[in-house]
């Protein structure tokens, strides 16, 4: 398998992991707001980690480069992203 890649990841509000409700109506915000700055993405990768937010994988790239260069200009249109290394399956970082 190929070495894991760079994800753009659009970030949301802080989730309270213990209120689903909560959770789930964050994520549907996020989602909102990035199919407003006119992206669609194929499948909803939602990522949890140490930032405790909301956070949608819009693009996978094969170098931080790229994924750097298409996290600024989305941000042009007012979404705030993180770039970070692709999770390979069963979600243990590299």
């Amino acid at each position: 398998k190929a070495a894991p890649g760079w994800w753009v990841l659009a970030q949301g509000e802080v989730l309270d992991d213990g209120n689903f409700e909560a959770r789930e109506a964050a994520r549907e915000r996020l989602l909102a707001q990035v199919r407003r700055a006119v992206l669609l993405v194929e499948q909803n990768v939602w990522v949890w980690d140490e930032s405790w937010r909301a956070q949608l994988v819009v693009a996978t790239l094969p170098t931080h480069a790229r994924a750097w260069r298409v996290a600024e200009r989305l941000r042009e249109k007012g979404l705030t992203l993180r770039v970070r290394r692709e999770m390979p399956e069963g979600g243990e970082q590299p």
